[in-house]
């Protein structure tokens, strides 16, 4: 069978999702929900999306599933019914990383092209891209997202020996950071640092984006 790429458990616990190299993703219960999801191991459903799996992570607030892929694209897909919500395009080579905004209301992804993209999760559209002169000369392999109340800053990391720190709600690159070795693995930002001009050049901003609301999602 094809190699196990990525694994995730559900913000609420009642569920985990895998998938592999070969595309295959698929939902198991926990066994938290047994008349809702059946025992601890069960297999739920599996998920119709891209030719393969590059990493996964579910909504903060409700069981929306995402997952990038190494075809350009990121998948998102309402676990409760299976049901695929949008497919986000415009990477120029695979996502290698990607996620939810803590308050849920953004996408972020890094790619093998060295950007960085805010998407906006509800219109599927591409609200900023941090690329080129002043950002990393090389591919994304790594990017962490804050997490918590108010939290808005991501940390990418690059083949290039940089971490770039930059903030979801401005769009503005924060500080550059030099690291000793030519790849590096990130983990949670550290204070904040202060505020740069915008670095890169992106998709026209879509600013009339008001939320992702999954009210209705869940329970």
């Amino acid at each position: 069978g094809e190699s196990v790429a990525a694994a995730a458990f559900s913000r609420d616990g009642l569920l985990f999702a895998t998938g592999d190299y070969g595309g295959a993703l698929k939902l198991w219960s926990t066994g938290a929900d047994v008349g809702k999801f059946g025992e601890f191991g069960a297999a739920v459903r599996d998920l119709e999306g891209p030719s393969d799996v590059e990493w996964l992570d579910w909504h903060p607030r409700g069981r929306i599933l995402l997952a990038g892929a190494s075809d350009g694209t990121i998948w998102m897909w309402l676990a409760d019914n299976g049901n695929c919500m949008q497919v986000f395009a415009g990477h120029e080579g695979g996502v290698t990383n990607g996620g939810f905004s803590a308050d849920g209301n953004a996408i972020v992804s890094g790619g093998e092209d060295g950007s960085l993209r805010i998407w906006a999760p509800r219109k599927g559209t591409c609200k900023h891209t941090f690329v080129g002169h002043g950002f990393h000369e090389g591919p994304v392999t790594c990017l962490t997202i804050e997490k918590g109340d108010g939290a808005q800053r991501v940390l990418t990391g690059s083949v290039d020996g940089t971490l770039r720190l930059c903030h979801i709600g401005t769009k503005r690159q924060l500080h550059t950071f030099v690291h000793s070795v030519p790849t590096v693995t990130a983990q949670q930002p550290a204070a904040a640092a202060a505020a740069a001009p915008p670095m890169g050049v992106g998709d026209k901003d879509d600013d009339d984006e008001d939320g992702f609301h999954i009210a209705a999602v869940g329970g």
